[in-house]
């Protein structure tokens, strides 16, 4: 198979936060997906205000619709970005001598983004019956969790009836059962500033109470079943000699179940009420959400597991199993608005966000051969599809 695409992509810097290199990956993507017949759209979206109060400008969505009167929807979804910066040395794709293609969003997710689309065209050009359509959903934001394109992965999971998350399989083939939930807070604290030799009994030292806090915070690891408290990114600018007035931190917060969503929250706010009532003059804030919820398994995930199994099966191919992991997707969000959907379909590879990531390239013709048949599967039984577990 000719990978010479998937090579193009890879050598194109589509971090996250580099718009012009989203540009053309973005230019890149819409010459390729010019021969699926459909209606395509380059979505635009507006500005987002970070909590640190700068302001995010996410990359172009890439959407494109067809068959809009087939009975059933599929929802084709993958992202543009990655994790590495323009100026990060993780720039080039190589190919190994054992198979193995290493490379920035190789795996994560340039690998899934190529055999989508060449499923998607394979399929079109073999299916003559036109009972299944569907959305091509592609954004420059999920690394970021999605915080631009949010809006338009509800409207998908509205629009179709299935859904299909092109990231990496797991490292032995497996596809992802249950995801955990995702969210980033800031929090701050305030104190008063005072000279420290002259006068250092009068001030309140902002960075020792919020030091307090995130002790206490990484201490909840292990105490709240399924969660995650990463404390990261401490702040306090100004000179030495003088009492920190001000610091600040972030804590990145993963999730297993949504009710821990209630418990996190009641326990950052007791934490944050022991630290100020224990300092006079000590002022706290937390801001920030859950960008994602917690991704479980329903039963028409696992409906849709049993169906790819099956079409395993009948290519003579080893079945797949399922496993959770820690990391979030947009399968958190779909599934969160109740769309059923398979979620990491998409290349074999491993050691994604560091500059390790690789991908085999053997596992491309393997996982557009499954989706296919999977479609063609979906064709043949649409009738089913509205149906308990499904609907």
């Amino acid at each position: 198979m000719d990978y010479s695409k998937l090579t193009e992509w890879v050598n194109i810097n589509s971090g996250s936060t580099n718009l012009p290199g989203l540009e053309r990956m973005a230019d890149a993507l819409s010459d390729h997906m010019s021969g699926i017949p459909g209606t395509f759209e380059r979505i635009k979206l507006q500005p987002i205000n970070n909590l640190d109060g700068s302001i995010h400008q996410s990359g172009d969505v890439l959407r494109l619709r067809f068959r809009p009167d087939a009975p059933v929807h599929v929802l084709f979804s993958g992202h543009m970005d990655t994790v590495f910066s323009a100026e990060h040395p993780f720039q080039i794709l190589k190919e190994l001598p054992n198979g193995r293609l290493h490379g920035p969003g190789v795996a994560d997710m340039k690998g899934g983004l190529f055999i989508m689309l060449e499923t998607v065209k394979r399929f079109l050009q073999e299916d003559q019956s036109g009972k299944v359509g569907g959305e091509i959903l592609i954004n420059a934001d999920e690394e970021l969790g999605s915080i631009g394109s949010h809006k338009l992965l509800l409207e998908a999971a509205e629009w179709n009836h299935l859904g299909l998350v092109f990231e990496s399989c797991l490292p032995a083939g497996e596809l992802v059962r249950c995801r955990k939930g995702t969210g980033n807070f800031k929090v701050t604290a305030y104190g008063k500033a005072a000279h420290t030799g002259r006068d250092f009994e009068n001030g309140r030292n902002a960075v020792a109470a919020l030091s307090g806090f995130l002790v206490k915070c990484h201490q909840l690891n292990g105490k709240i079943a399924e969660a995650i408290i990463n404390v990261a990114n401490f702040s306090s600018p100004g000179p030495v000699n003088v009492v920190p007035d001000y610091a600040s931190a972030w804590l990145n917060i993963r999730i297993g179940r949504p009710e821990s969503v209630k418990e996190i929250n009641d326990v950052l706010n007791q934490l944050m009420q022991e630290v100020t009532s224990s300092t006079d003059g000590i002022r706290m804030e937390i801001h920030g959400e859950f960008l994602r919820s917690p991704k479980t398994e329903t039963p028409g995930n696992a409906a849709m597991h049993d169906i790819w199994n099956r079409v395993e099966q009948s290519l003579n191919m080893p079945l797949s199993g399922k496993r959770d992991t820690g990391g979030s997707s947009d399968g958190n969000v779909v599934g969160g608005a109740g769309l059923p959907h398979l979620d990491g379909i998409g290349i074999m590879g491993g050691a994604i966000h560091s500059d390790q990531e690789f991908a085999m390239a053997d596992s491309i013709p393997t996982q557009i051969d499954k989706t296919v048949e999977f479609l063609h599967l979906l064709s043949r039984e649409s009738e089913t599809i509205n149906k308990a577990p499904f609907a």
